[in-house]
């Protein structure tokens, strides 16, 4: 799907919080022009809208998100953990680059 096609239809692509922001928090014009912008300005304004604070963020990456051993036996997949990681790091404006989530992940 385009981008401009994306951006054309957002209304059908959000799911939960995101669909009822769209339909009842925000004014046609700005719903309007969402449907007209640039798909990565559509995505900055949901990111700001839905992102947590940096200080939840700061929190919940403190808290223990350590695989355990019977996630190792299931097995399951460590990607979601460490995009977590990665995730909150950067909402709370310690990953900045690619370089410092590496780093961040090897820490974990």
């Amino acid at each position: 799907m385009g981008a401009s096609l994306l951006s054309a239809n957002l209304a059908d692509r959000l799911l939960g919080d995101a669909v009822q922001w769209y339909t009842e928090e925000i004014s046609s014009a700005t719903r309007l022009g969402l449907q007209i912008s640039s798909i990565e300005e559509g995505c900055n304004i949901l990111e700001t809208r839905f992102r947590e604070s940096s200080s939840k963020s700061l929190l919940a990456l403190w808290k223990p998100n350590d695989i355990t051993i019977q996630d190792a036996r299931q097995p399951r997949d460590p990607t979601k953990f460490m995009q977590r990681i990665v995730l909150l790091g950067r909402m709370s404006n310690l990953i900045k680059d690619d370089a410092a989530a590496c780093m961040i992940l090897q820490l974990w």
